[in-house]
């Protein structure tokens, strides 16, 4: 049963991993959470969730740009 649990980790995170390839990264954030739902320990779906959050966080406008002058 653990075996399957990881697999479908794995999934997960390979779908996860090809869409934040492709720069959906939405769509890879809802990938990685679910392989974590799965195998909690899967250490490159948190790391490429984490990498993921960071590039959110520092590539979106912030309030401060989109002030008029």
């Amino acid at each position: 049963m653990l075996k399957k649990a990881q697999n479908t980790s794995n999934y997960y995170y390979n779908i996860g991993y090809d869409r934040a390839s492709a720069r959906d990264l939405s769509g890879a954030i809802e990938s990685l959470l679910q392989a974590l739902r799965y195998n909690k320990r899967n250490v490159p779906a948190r790391n490429l969730l984490g990498l993921i959050y960071y590039c959110l966080l520092y590539t979106s406008p912030s309030p401060r740009d989109r002030q008029k002058s």
